[in-house]
């Protein structure tokens, strides 16, 4: 139940910072910002402040800021259309629509930056297994919650395949001889080994692969920060691209909301670097899906905003309600059918 609560609050957060994003690039540029709304639904709450109306709403999956020189009725149809359509007007109402998935970018960057000089950078090798629950016999032996299995008859420890091959190697007594971490400090254990249903071998524990981490200078922690959320981008485009066409035998999880749900609740310890590790994937996943071309989105509103510009005409305003509205009610179809083919294929 907490994890879930430190996920909502943690969407809410990230659905903060992409209007902020947007309200601020606007205030920047001399624009007038009149609401801004974070969630989706009926608004719970609403304040005024400085002349901006704040609403919060039940859902914490997006949200609006309402721009006065960008709402569809800024320029009317007898208005000075060559001042809508200047490069100075133009270059404003863009740099406002992408300030939103920037400043998701930016928060990811930051995250990974904590993260790379709190606790240093991952080497793409193992560093042991962590142990997140434990049976009874393996309490017994001595293995403990928070204990990283680092070494099994000698054997280094990199994954279950390891561990499995490890004590697949023990003697006749099917006694094992286990090393561990534990706060900070080598602990040697002498277990039995067990069989699972699938016949891998273990040691009476649930385990997550405990990530080998180098400490890092300020120089090298900016660049990995600043490259991360790109990275946590191409993995998202490809988990998207395999819910949308599933190569034969993939085994990756869903992308959406099913897979994130199935996240959270497997994680069965959550320290401090996992929630904001997931943060990241999480603000990028926001920034990513902001940018699609649906309208109601940032990336809809850039679609408009090109049509407009190549018809050197704006869109009457009435049009351009009914094609957000129309936009809205295709999002959430979308939404609801792609939440289908996950819990179909799961």
């Amino acid at each position: 139940m907490s994890a879930v609560l430190l996920l909502v609050a943690g969407l809410a957060a990230l659905s903060l910072s992409h209007e902020l994003g947007h309200a601020t690039a606007a205030r920047l540029l001399g624009l007038h910002v009149t609401h801004i709304c974070v969630g989706l639904g009926p608004a719970l709450a609403r304040f005024e402040r400085r002349g901006v109306l704040w609403m919060v709403a039940p859902i914490p999956l997006g949200g609006f800021v309402r721009v006065a020189e960008l709402a569809p009725e800024a320029v009317p149809d007898q208005g000075d259309e060559r001042a809508w359509f200047s490069g100075k007007a133009l270059a404003k109402r863009l740099a406002v629509i992408g300030a939103g998935p920037a400043a998701n970018y930016l928060v990811a960057a930051l995250v990974a930056l904590a993260l790379a000089l709190g606790w240093g950078i991952e080497t793409g090798r193992a560093a042991g297994l962590r142990v997140v629950s434990v049976d009874d016999g393996a309490r017994l032996a001595g293995l403990a919650v928070g204990d990283a299995v680092l070494e099994v008859n000698g054997r280094g420890i990199d994954g279950l395949r390891s561990l499995s091959r490890a004590l697949g190697e023990s003697g006749a007594d099917d006694m094992a001889l286990v090393v561990v971490r534990r706060k900070g400090d080598p602990v040697q254990l002498r277990m039995p080994r067990l069989r699972a249903r699938s016949g891998a071998f273990g040691l009476g524990a649930a385990y997550v692969l405990e990530p080998e981490l180098r400490q890092a200078g300020p120089v090298e922690a900016l660049g990995h920060a600043l490259a991360e959320p790109l990275r946590d981008a191409r993995t998202l485009i490809a988990h998207a691209a395999n819910l949308v066409l599933p190569k034969q035998g993939s085994g990756s999880r869903p992308a959406g909301i099913v897979g994130l749900a199935d996240r959270v609740h497997s994680v069965r310890r959550w320290t401090a670097r996992s929630a904001l590790a997931l943060g990241i994937s999480l603000s990028v996943a926001m920034g990513l899906f902001n940018l699609l071309p649906f309208p109601g989105l940032d990336g809809g509103r850039l679609c408009l905003e090109a049509v407009q510009a190549a018809r050197r005409r704006r869109l009457p305003p009435r049009s351009l309600v009914a094609v957000q509205v129309a936009g809205g009610l295709m999002l959430l179809a979308a939404w609801i059918l792609l939440t289908a083919i996950e819990i179909y294929r799961w």
